[in-house]
């Protein structure tokens, strides 16, 4: 029998793998089946959208969303179409809080086969995306739909194994099996956003790989420990020195692309964000009256700032800001978890979207649905 919680897994199995072959193809027809299935997930939100009313914390947010809705459609008039005024919003902010919301309070009433399931589907996938994207003839950076694409893919590929490192931790026993799992979902996602050209999550994968080695290596005897801890000091050192890999790195290539190359353009990433944030946050506040306007980076004619906190006073004024930015801060910070990797990945998350996105970052909305959840059923596991 087909459960709800199977239509929103298939939903982020299917966007994911949409994107790739998109990013592959340039062909959108590919996801019109994840489409179809975002529809059908939006109809059956519904259903839950008691959970989230009945919690202080939840209320709060349906008050956050409501004044999103208010600035977005007062401010929207400078724009072509209500596509593009509500689209983000809705997309990107209200579905995604209410995706992870609705995934974490059913996870606990599904069996550990059917976990299971959602687990190899995600690693198969993951492993087809790998494949697409690093057999590519052509960088990232020389093909203009990949440039417009690179951020999307590595997003949507991270709800996912946000999710599947959730039902790992689950999947508890007394081997070490699930922290490896955990480790080989994080190295995939790792090398998918560096071919596909994803920076910023970059900075989520490398600390998470480097949890998930830590917990491996704490379940392991220190026999074991000290063994493996010399077979990969001379597998290194061998290689080094049999491959001058040390003098070819900078040349290798992967999916078409000069990692020197791509040395360069996350460096510039860096430069141009702290650049933006520099020369154009107080500018905005002022343009908008400092009562905010969701668009005011428009009317100026230059980017948006690239951080949650600051895109919140800007888009929302000084008032609304604060407010909104002390009851995100206060979620992030209050959220308690069994396992420890659990709250660092959302503490990475929250920490990426302050330093380099827009407050409507869609992964960071998704695991604020997630912590709700989690504090709407009064335990965490």
């Amino acid at each position: 029998m087909v459960k709800h919680i199977d239509i929103y897994f298939a939903y982020l199995l299917c966007s994911f793998v949409g994107f790739v072959l998109v990013w592959k193809f340039d062909d959108n027809l590919f996801v019109l089946f994840p489409r179809i299935l975002l529809i059908v997930s939006i109809i059956l939100f519904t259903k839950h959208l008691s959970r989230l009313i009945n919690n202080q914390l939840g209320q709060l947010y349906v008050f956050c969303f409501v004044l999103f809705l208010f600035y977005y459609t007062f401010f929207g008039s400078s724009q072509p179409n209500l596509f593009v005024v509500y689209k983000p919003l809705i997309m990107n902010v209200f579905f995604n809080f209410l995706l992870g919301f609705t995934l974490v309070c059913l996870v606990n009433k599904i069996s550990q086969r059917r976990k299971n399931v959602y687990i190899f589907s995600a690693f198969v996938a993951l492993l087809f995306a790998l494949l697409l994207v690093s057999t590519t003839g052509e960088p990232y950076y020389v093909v203009q739909h990949r440039i417009d694409l690179y951020q999307t893919l590595s997003d949507y590929m991270l709800r996912i194994v946000v999710f599947c490192t959730i039902l790992l931790v689950l999947k508890k026993s007394g081997k070490n099996n699930h922290n490896i799992y955990i480790l080989v979902f994080w190295i995939l996602a790792f090398f998918i956003s560096l071919i596909s050209g994803a920076k910023k999550q970059l900075a989520i994968e490398v600390p998470m790989i480097l949890v998930s080695i830590y917990y491996i290596t704490v379940a392991m005897s220190i026999r074991l420990k000290l063994l493996a801890f010399i077979g990969c000091m001379t597998a290194v050192a061998s290689i080094l020195r049999s491959s001058n890999l040390l003098d070819g790195l900078a040349l290798t290539k992967l999916g078409g692309m000069s990692y020197e190359k791509v040395g360069a353009l996350i460096q510039r990433s860096i430069v141009d964000r702290i650049v933006i944030i520099e020369e154009n946050f107080l500018n905005y506040l002022e343009v908008s009256n400092y009562i905010g306007n969701p668009w005011v980076h428009d009317l100026v004619g230059e980017n948006y700032v690239h951080s949650s906190l600051l895109s919140l006073f800007t888009s929302f004024g000084m008032i609304f800001g604060l407010l909104i930015t002390l009851l995100v801060t206060y979620t992030i910070l209050s959220f308690k978890h069994n396992e420890l990797r659990v709250v660092i990945m959302g503490y990475l998350i929250a920490g990426m979207s302050v330093i380099a996105t827009f407050f409507d970052w869609m992964l960071l909305w998704f695991f604020l649905g997630i912590i709700i959840a989690y504090k709407s059923q009064h335990r965490f596991i």
